[in-house]
């Protein structure tokens, strides 16, 4: 039995695999993810700046971290955000 369900598997993998054709890849494969890194890339030299970082102290980067987070905590009978109608179309 198992040599059957074995030969069946092969048999199977080899019908499956006859029916796929090779893929060939243009040469601006990637161009879109490498364009899209470096669009988002606001500095591409910060890993070689070693000046300190000026800006919040930890105290002060907490206490807004915190308000932050407060901000998506829903009280009774808030909706937790601004509910916008459209209307699309000619209708009345």
């Amino acid at each position: 039995m198992k040599t059957i369900q074995l030969t069946l598997g092969a048999l199977t993998f080899l019908a499956l695999a006859g029916c796929t054709h090779p893929i060939t890849l243009g040469e601006d494969t990637g161009a879109s993810l490498r364009l899209a890194i470096e669009n988002q890339t606001y500095d591409a030299d910060a890993a070689r700046n070693l000046r300190a970082v000026t800006g919040l102290d930890g105290v002060a980067a907490g206490t807004v971290m915190n308000q932050y987070r407060k901000s998506f905590e829903k009280g009774e009978g808030e909706t937790g955000g601004v509910i916008v109608t459209t209307k699309v179309g000619g209708g009345r």
